[in-house]
C-alpha cells in the first residue's frame, strides 16, 4: 500500500474554514468566531480533538455562502479559547499538514465539509541559507513588537521553514505569493523567494 494510499483510507470528515489569508504549518494565528456554522464547528473540533482545514478564498467572502477557495489548505489545531459575554469566540489555532481538499459539500448549516482531501507530504527543511540571514533578524524583531503573539523558538532559528512560514503568517504579502510559499515544496525556493519580495517591496516603497 502506498504512502498516498494509507493517507486516503484513514481520512475523516473536515469542516472547511474559508478566510482570506493562509495558515503555515507550525505558525499560528488568532480567529474571531462569531457566525453559528462556525462556532459549531469548533465546538465540534474541540470536543473530538481534530482539526479542520483554513483554505484561502478567491472569489466571495469570509462571511458569505457563496465562496470559491484554493485547493491547497492546512489543517488548523485549536490550540486556545476564550469566550466573550457577547458569545463571540477568539480561539488560536497553529498550522499542522497541508491537505489537498479533492472536493467538498454543503451542510443545512452552510459549513463547507469534506471526505476527500489528500494530505500532502512535508516539506523537507534545510538550514536558513546564509545569504537570506537577515529572514532571520526580521522574524526576531517582528516577535518583539507587543501586538505580535510570537514566542521564538531559538532552537528553531536555523530551520528555513520555521522563519518562512512564521514570516509569512505575519507579514502583509500578498495573498497569491502567500498561497504560492504554502505550496511551494522546495524549501531553498521558499527562502529566496520571500527573500527577493521583500527587497522588492522595499524598493518599492522608497520610489
Amino acid at each position: 500500500m502506498t504512502e498516498q494510499t494509507k493517507s486516503n483510507s484513514n481520512t475523516q470528515t473536515r469542516a472547511i474554514f474559508p478566510l482570506k489569508t493562509v495558515l503555515y504549518p507550525g505558525a499560528e494565528m488568532e480567529l474571531i468566531i462569531f457566525e453559528p456554522r462556525y462556532l459549531d464547528m469548533v465546538s465540534h473540533c474541540l470536543q473530538h480533538q481534530i482539526p479542520f482545514i483554513v483554505c484561502c478564498i478567491t472569489e466571495g467572502h469570509e462571511s458569505g455562502a457563496e465562496q470559491v477557495f484554493e485547493p491547497i489548505g492546512c489543517f488548523a489545531h485549536i490550540v486556545d479559547f476564550d469566550q466573550s459575554d457577547d458569545g463571540v469566540l477568539i480561539i488560536r489555532v497553529r498550522g499542522g499538514s497541508r491537505v489537498c481538499v479533492i472536493d467538498h459539500s454543503m451542510t443545512a448549516q452552510h459549513l463547507r465539509v469534506s471526505e476527500n482531501y489528500r494530505i500532502l507530504p512535508e516539506v523537507e527543511d534545510i538550514l536558513l541559507p546564509e545569504e537570506v540571514s537577515p529572514l532571520r533578524e526580521l522574524l526576531i524583531k517582528l516577535a518583539k513588537l507587543p501586538d505580535v503573539k510570537l514566542d521564538i523558538d531559538q532552537l528553531n532559528l536555523n530551520s528555513a521553514l520555521y522563519i518562512v512560514h512564521h514570516l509569512a503568517q505575519l507579514l502583509p504579502l500578498e495573498l497569491d505569493f502567500k498561497q504560492y510559499l504554502l505550496e511551494e515544496n522546495d524549501g531553498f525556493e521558499k527562502c529566496f523567494e520571500l527573500y527577493e519580495q521583500l527587497l522588492f517591496d522595499s524598493i518599492q516603497e522608497e520610489e
